[in-house]
């Protein structure tokens, strides 16, 4: 964790709130445009480092706001969230606002400052409004500079990876702001998932749905979206209620499709993706895909925590 702090402190960070996006080995810039996403993660990022480091709290607590202070001042959407200057003419991306939801979340539970409390909310309110499709209750991706959505090929395809991950989130914050919509809202990005995301042989998320047919056209199945189907049952589960013990099972069901990527003959290491048969793709093992595993198996590690002793727990184990 040190050695990524002081990574970003002597070759990424500009001087003036921001970071560049890709820096090879030698120090030569890369990739000097902004990236919203990359931003979200270097916040998302300083509270992990924060929350497990009290005395980097000031420090870090400090930069991570002046960071966001200058995204405001430079690519705020004159209506809500945040703007990418390049390249020119590109649509507005869901994506990188869901991971700067999720940096906001993260900081408000180590810094309860009324600034990380505002970006989520505005965060979250545009989602309800603008990202969700009323009639399905969908996520969609893409939109046009007003934040209406894109349509036809323009909008690519549904990823029932992000129908869960951005559940997962809304359950956080609404049960923050004692929003019941939020939790409505999430249960149905859920459903929707279920109901049109699984493969139900190999019981996997696949890559991708078609907007309006709803049929896969991408029936392979990336490592990344079974650990957000994880969180997201998880977070339907810390309801209580009487839907908890299903999405619990929902939970173990996806953890066992997680495992799968873990035999890899690299002890440690774990497959992209597999195919439609479900034997898997050779490809290089992305570092990525190591925060999406931790944060399933910490989710799991803190919803099962009082019966570890279970076949659950043993699980949670497997997967760690």
């Amino acid at each position: 964790m040190r050695y990524g702090l002081a990574r970003l402190d002597n070759g990424f960070w500009t001087g003036d709130g921001l970071v560049r996006s890709v820096v090879a080995r030698d120090g030569h810039v890369l990739r000097p445009d902004f990236d919203l996403y990359d931003h979200a993660f270097v916040l998302f990022g300083l509270a992990a480092a924060a929350a497990a480091d009290p005395a980097l709290t000031e420090r870090l607590s400090c930069r991570a706001m002046a960071s966001v202070a200058r995204i405001r001042a430079s690519f705020r959407h004159p209506r809500a969230g945040f703007v990418e200057p390049a390249p020119p003419g590109a649509p507005l991306l869901a994506n990188p606002h869901m991971h700067m939801l999720e940096a906001a979340l993260a900081w408000l539970a180590v810094v309860p400052d009324p600034l990380w409390q505002r970006l989520a909310d505005e965060i979250a309110e545009l989602c309800l409004e603008r990202f969700l499709d009323p009639a399905t209750g969908a996520l969609r991706e893409r939109f046009d500079p007003d934040w209406s959505v894109l349509e036809g090929e323009a909008q690519g395809d549904l990823e029932p990876g992000h129908q869960y991950e951005w559940a997962a989130l809304l359950v956080r914050w609404g049960r923050l702001t004692d929003r019941p919509d939020a939790l409505a809202a999430a249960g149905r990005l859920i459903a929707f998932a279920e109901d049109h995301g699984i493969d139900p042989r190999r019981k996997l998320a696949v890559n991708g749905l078609d907007p309006r047919t709803l049929r896969h056209t991408d029936r392979r199945a990336r490592l990344w979206p079974q650990s957000e189907r994880i969180k997201a049952h998880l977070a339907i589960a810390s309801l209580g209620g009487s839907a908890a013990s299903g999405a619990l099972s929902r939970a173990a069901e996806a953890t066992e499709g997680l495992l799968l990527y873990a035999r890899h003959p690299v002890p440690g290491a774990w497959w992209e993706h597999l195919d439609e048969g479900g034997a898997p793709i050779r490809e290089p093992s992305r570092a990525s895909s190591l925060y999406h595993i931790v944060c399933a198996a910490n989710e799991l590690r803190i919803a099962l925590a009082p019966d570890m002793a279970a076949d659950r727990g043993a699980l949670v184990s497997d997967l760690l």
